[in-house]
């Protein structure tokens, strides 16, 4: 595969993963409250299991397997991490329980595998 078009697919990746971050999670200054509340609202659990189900398809077309395993693990473990915090976040915050969770997760396997393809496995 072109490492243009691996680049290019990498960078969207972080594009949109960081972006989803800054939307609907908020900063750590910020209380965890959403930038933008209304769009926050578009980004629960089926936009992470389809951003997860993206990346999947993007490390099975780019043929690479260990940019899935780290891009699963690294969900696995940001997944576990939303829960564990569950009972410390404000209890406003636009993404709670499960959409919080799966949209994490799915963030966080798309910034390591976009960071990847766009660095040059």
């Amino acid at each position: 595969m072109g490492e243009r078009v691996e680049r290019w697919i990498g960078g969207s990746l972080v594009g949109v993963g960081g972006g989803v971050i800054a939307v609907a999670f908020g900063t750590p200054g910020g209380g965890s409250h959403a930038a933008l509340p209304a769009v926050a609202g578009l980004l629960g659990a089926p936009f992470g299991i389809g951003l997860g189900v993206a990346v999947a398809l993007a490390g099975l077309w780019l043929r690479d397997p260990r940019t899935l395993a780290w891009a699963g693990g690294v969900a696995l473990v940001a997944g576990l991490g939303v829960a564990a915090g569950a009972g410390f976040r404000h209890p406003h915050i636009a993404l709670d329980g499960w959409d919080r969770q799966v949209t994490g997760a799915a963030c966080a396997a798309a910034l390591v595998a976009g960071m990847r393809w766009w660095r040059g496995r």
